[in-house]
């Protein structure tokens, strides 16, 4: 489980963290809380095609981020032009 997406300094520096867990029965149910949340319901899957993103929930794919309001789209839009992930 990482945090790439959550956080954009993750593509300049690797601060990603893990927890190894021993215990069958806690694992099994961090297993499924995972499984859960991570599920097209409740989480986009996020691919690169022909240079291109697209997010799918597993059933409808989009060429533009679903759910993102104008202004969202354009401070994503702004930071990509202005090269700001350095400074993240």
């Amino acid at each position: 489980m990482g945090s790439y997406n959550l956080d954009p300094r993750s593509t300049s520096l690797n601060c990603e963290q893990g927890v190894f867990i021993e215990e069958p029965t806690v694992a099994t149910q961090l297993e499924a809380i995972f499984d859960q949340e991570s599920s097209g319901e409740r989480a986009w899957a996020v691919t690169l095609e022909h240079g291109k993103l697209r997010w799918s929930d597993g059933k409808h794919t989009y060429d533009d981020s679903p759910e993102a309001s104008g202004g969202q789209k354009f401070q994503a839009w702004l930071a990509k032009v202005l090269r700001l992930d350095s400074q993240l």
